[in-house]
């Protein structure tokens, strides 16, 4: 059982530049599988068929094993994948003695924004309020 790593603001910020490449290649792993699955191929021969699908299966569960891979590994190190699509990616920290979830996502340098774990992302403030 994983357990909830909480992390400083400085040690998840010096997360971001090995999280921003894990997340690049998840996403690229999803839009891989998504792809896969739209796939659809008809044969005529049942050996044909059979032995098609097997490989299929091969691929697509190969792609998915390395996209849960990547996830594991970014929950080892204290990022939570939040929304694939947008490589949105949340932290857990403490402020005066309270949880609060740091926010990051592709395409920013540094994290941004921050909230409290009984509030959801709408809900978010700027980071330079937890200093």
């Amino acid at each position: 059982m994983a357990v909830k790593k909480y992390l400083t603001i400085e040690e998840a910020q010096k997360l971001v530049p090995d999280v921003r490449k894990s997340i690049l290649k998840i996403m690229k792993l999803n839009t891989a599988i998504e792809l896969l699955g739209e796939i659809e191929v008809s044969y005529t021969d049942e050996t044909e068929s059979v032995f098609s699908e097997i490989k299929f299966n091969k691929k697509f569960h190969s792609l998915c094993f390395r996209l849960f891979t990547r996830l594991e590994s970014l929950m080892e190190k204290g990022a939570v994948l939040d929304n694939i699509e947008k490589g949105a990616v949340n932290f857990f920290s403490v402020y005066k003695n309270k949880p609060v979830v740091l926010c990051w996502k592709i395409g920013d340098k540094k994290i941004k924004y921050w909230y409290d774990v009984d509030e959801d992302f709408s809900e978010k403030k700027p980071l330079s309020l937890l200093r």
